[in-house]
């Protein structure tokens, strides 16, 4: 059965992630620092999410993504079992989404 919960107004961005541990903090603060300026009110940017999608990484990537998580709670992680190739990442971060523009 199709979910049709209709989509919030906002930005998801759905990032794949594979062997990423070292990077993975600065892009976060990219993201924040583009959709979020400081000093900016709650209505000057977009409600926003990140979604990275541990693509069967060998490093600490998911160790990561879930420290993100607990300091940033725009930041969400999905953990597959194996990796699935980006397509494959990049579609279950689509699928997972919760607002109505997304980007990859």
């Amino acid at each position: 059965m199709k979910d049709t919960t209709p989509l919030l107004p906002g930005i998801s961005i759905v990032i794949p992630v594979y062997n990423s541990e070292d990077t993975l903090q600065e892009l976060i603060l990219h993201i924040e620092s583009t959709l979020h300026p400081s000093g900016s009110s709650a209505t000057e940017y977009y409600r926003f999410e990140a979604i990275l999608v541990n693509d069967g990484s060998k490093d600490q990537s998911w160790e990561t993504i879930g420290h993100l998580s607990r300091v940033y709670p725009w930041v969400r992680g999905i953990n597959l079992m194996r990796n699935y190739g980006q397509h494959n990442a990049l579609l279950c971060g689509v699928r997972d989404s919760r607002f109505d523009t997304v980007v990859t």
